[in-house]
């Protein structure tokens, strides 16, 4: 199974990601805001890190802009979990810093 790393300024929110992910078999690691998550890649590199777009510190688009400018990180699947209000947006920032996937928050787990 995959090692994620998930990224959000609230813990609720990253414990529901964590305790499906990990009903799925897949390890969790997670990091509050966009600079304790590069501190956690450089220490692990995961397999998939899912962010969210607005917290403190570092957000989730500064976090993607500097993965994809880092050769070590530049091909490391991210996905934006944002509220679903944000969406569209969510949509145009991930264009602009090289990530595919968008998924609202909350979402329903799927197999």
């Amino acid at each position: 199974m995959a090692h994620i790393l998930v990224v959000d300024d609230r813990a609720p929110n990253r414990d529901y990601l964590a305790t499906v992910l990990g009903y799925y078999g897949h390890t969790v690691a997670e990091a509050a805001d966009g600079v304790e998550a590069l501190a956690s890649i450089r220490q692990v590199r995961p397999d998939l890190v899912i962010t969210d777009l607005l917290m403190p510190n570092m957000d989730g688009e500064e976090l993607a802009r500097c993965l994809r400018d880092d050769p070590a990180t530049q091909d490391l699947p991210v996905i934006f979990y944002t509220a679903a209000y944000f969406a569209r947006e969510a949509g145009e920032i991930a264009a602009r810093v090289g990530v595919r996937w968008v998924q609202p928050k909350p979402s329903e787990p799927q197999a």
